[in-house]
């Protein structure tokens, strides 16, 4: 991840590019995570909170990945486990956030386009129960916490 581009394109003001960036902020693992200097959360924070509603509708709205990106900072900078976002966010798909390094998956029921997971976050040890949907504009995932 080139670190000085993602924050500039984060912070340009501009849906598209802070979109892009966004996406390059979600899909970090760890290592480039840590790079990312946190004392840039606050101009982020007000980039993001700034930037345009879109013009015509559409499935998602475009300011929703740089919002995830920004909560995911934030998380970071409070020590706060990524998993705590796994609940709120859909974009989080139990595969991808396996080779990101962030969770284990201990059991997949491969069901035709809505497949479901068990997994387990390597960081804290929280366990997931994950309902994953291709049936949709995107693939989306849905996290329950298992008790």
């Amino acid at each position: 991840m080139d670190i000085e581009k993602t924050l500039k394109d984060i912070s340009s003001g501009d849906n598209h590019l802070a979109w892009s960036a966004g996406w390059c902020i979600i899909k970090a693992n760890a290592i480039d995570l840590n790079e990312i200097p946190l004392d840039s959360i606050a101009v982020i924070r007000t980039a993001v909170e700034k930037l345009p509603a879109p013009e015509c509708p559409s499935v998602a709205d475009s300011r929703e990945i740089p919002k995830l990106a920004l909560k995911i900072l934030e998380h970071k900078e409070s020590n706060t486990c990524r998993c705590n976002l796994y609940k709120s966010a859909q974009r989080f798909l139990p595969e991808e956030e396996q080779v990101r390094g962030y969770i284990l998956i201990e059991k997949k029921n491969d069901i035709p386009w809505e497949p479901e997971f068990h997994c387990k976050c390597l960081s804290c040890g929280k366990k997931y129960f994950v309902h994953e949907s291709h049936s949709y504009h995107y693939p989306w995932a849905e996290w329950s916490a298992i008790t």
